[in-house]
């Protein structure tokens, strides 16, 4: 109805629950969580050159 998330919602009505979400991202390392950047860039070099042999090998269209 409004084009946000119900969970925005939540944290708006109760900021204590917001307060709680944070503490728990920065203990657990924040939004960086689970993310490498010089990993991920080789995971998707990788993930393209299969991609590039399936469509050359006519496996892929």
């Amino acid at each position: 109805m409004y084009g946000v998330s119900k969970r925005l919602i939540s944290f708006i009505v109760d900021p204590d629950k917001l307060k709680r979400n944070y503490q728990k991202r920065v203990e657990n390392g924040g939004s960086k969580q689970y993310y490498n950047k010089d990993k991920h860039t080789l995971q998707i070099r990788e993930h393209r050159r299969y991609k590039q042999e399936l469509y050359i090998r006519g496996k892929l269209e």
